[in-house]
């Protein structure tokens, strides 16, 4: 196993299925965890579930990955709470096929 603690994840896509399989995993290796997704409800039971269990501080964050602006202003709340951001799992699911490089926020 590895050591996470000290350590800052965001995960997106982060109130059902992977993401919540994700998040777990982070924290259980010590990592604290921004866990974003559109509802905001699922997110907040989540935290609770993964800080009881795990002990370690979540952030949850009600983003909608497709506005630039709500992905900005989650990225401002990270920060503004743990100071930095070392790993990052886009999780969240989208169905526009493009090369990353190609993509426009839109897409």
């Amino acid at each position: 196993m590895f050591d996470l603690t000290g350590r800052v994840a965001v995960i997106t896509g982060a109130s059902a299925g992977l993401g919540v399989q994700l998040a777990e995993a982070l924290a259980r290796q010590g990592a604290n965890i921004a866990i974003l997704a559109r509802r905001l409800e699922k997110l907040e039971t989540i935290a609770e579930e993964i800080r009881e269990k795990y002990q370690v501080k979540v952030l949850p964050i009600a983003t909608d990955v497709t506005d630039t602006d709500e992905v900005n202003a989650a990225r401002d709340k990270v920060i503004e709470t743990f100071g930095k951001v070392d790993i990052l799992l886009n999780n969240a699911g989208g169905s526009k096929a493009a090369k990353i490089d190609e993509a426009t926020d839109e897409e």
